[in-house]
Parts: C-alpha cells; sequence; structure tokens
C-alpha cells in the first residue's frame, strides 16, 4: 500500500493548455510517503487530461515522468 505524506506542486510550473474540449494541465510535483515500509521523496513531472461534458469537466487521463534527477 502506497500511503502519501507530501504531495505539492512547485509554484509557477503549472500550465493549463485548452483544445476544443479537451485540456491538458501539467506540473512539477514534489510526493514523498512510504510503500509498505520504504520510504520515497522525488520530483517528476505529471499531466492530467480533462474533457468537457455537458455535465463540466471531468478527468480522464493522468501520468508522471520517471523521478527527476536530484539537484
Amino acid at each position: 500500500a502506497v500511503r502519501y505524506t507530501h504531495q505539492e506542486e512547485e509554484p509557477g510550473t503549472q500550465t493549463v493548455r485548452v483544445f476544443g474540449d479537451a485540456a491538458v494541465v501539467t506540473a512539477k510535483l514534489r510526493v514523498a510517503g512510504t510503500r509498505g515500509e520504504k520510504s520515497f521523496d522525488r520530483t517528476l513531472w505529471f499531466s492530467d487530461t480533462y474533457v468537457k461534458t455537458p455535465q463540466g469537466w471531468k478527468y480522464v487521463f493522468g501520468q508522471s515522468s520517471l523521478p527527476l534527477p536530484k539537484r
């Protein structure tokens, strides 16, 4: 089981691009937590895709990069 203890976008990295009835949100994200008894703390890029429906915007797809190199 994965338990997140920290999830925060890096300020100034979020972009939203709208293409008709679809929108893609991207940002750099720091996540930390545990998987089982092993802890993790990493930074990655993510993108989330939404589509506009008669009921409003719906989340349809998300993906993330591999962990970025430590600074």
